[in-house]
């Protein structure tokens, strides 16, 4: 057995599989770096079609179309779409019974943040789409306006972690500067919080804290905060 850790580089990963099929590597193994596009996956496929030799992606889901283009290769993981929907569905369920209790400034919308772990990443991609999308049919089913992102000048409607690494930190810092502007005595209150994984909740979580939310005190407003993937730090 042969590992290769490609930093988070596509690059440098694609190249790892040209030298572990040159050394005559018998299978290849791959937590392919980039989904966001089949580009890359093609180029490994076709490295490992060109010396006949199984190639086996996971956790990362590649297309069916990859899966499909060569007899020896498979994917192993999970469905990255199902997350978000999943998130997405309870999203607009809390919403519907909560709504008056969640629109903080009284402006009958929900002014909302979202944490995308990784550009490029299937899963980032999906849960990104699908936990605003499942979120506003559940919304606009009950009569009730979609959600609205509360930064108007960001078009692509989500903070990226710039290091791809979903990490705490990442939604930490976001959180601290976007509380430095946005109050409930300013009327400008997010009142939304959605992470793409666990992680980043928790360093959204610690930053509403040291603001003196989501505390438990009698005092204390709370403003609702999702993530993915009930890690045993989350559900506590």
């Amino acid at each position: 057995f042969q590992d290769h850790d490609s930093n988070n580089s596509q690059t440098t990963q694609t190249e790892q599989v040209q030298t572990a099929v040159t050394k005559g590597a018998r299978c290849l193994a791959v937590n392919v770096v980039t989904t966001g596009s089949d580009d890359a996956a093609s180029g490994i496929v076709a490295l490992a079609k060109g010396a006949d030799i199984p190639v086996i992606f996971f956790n990362r889901e590649v297309s069916g179309e990859i899966v499909n283009s060569y007899e020896k290769c498979v994917f192993i993981g999970t469905d990255s779409a199902e997350a978000g929907y999943l998130q997405g569905d309870m999203i607009g369920d809390y919403l519907v019974k909560n709504y008056d209790s969640v629109d903080l400034n009284r402006d009958g919308e929900i002014s909302y943040v979202m944490f995308m772990g990784e550009k490029g990443n299937n899963e980032a991609i999906y849960r990104t789409e699908y936990s605003v999308e499942n979120a506003n049919k559940r919304l606009n089913d009950a009569g009730l306006p979609s959600l609205v992102f509360y930064d108007a000048s960001n078009k692509d409607k989500y903070l990226l972690d710039r290091e791809g690494k979903w990490s705490a930190q990442a939604a930490n810092d976001y959180m601290n500067t976007i509380l430095s502007s946005h109050s409930t005595s300013a009327g400008n209150m997010i009142e939304l919080i959605i992470c793409n994984n666990d992680g980043m909740a928790e360093g959204a979580i610690s930053a509403l804290n040291a603001a003196g939310y989501n505390t438990g005190a009698d005092d204390s407003l709370t403003i609702p905060v999702f993530g993915v993937d009930a890690t045993s730090a989350a559900r506590e």
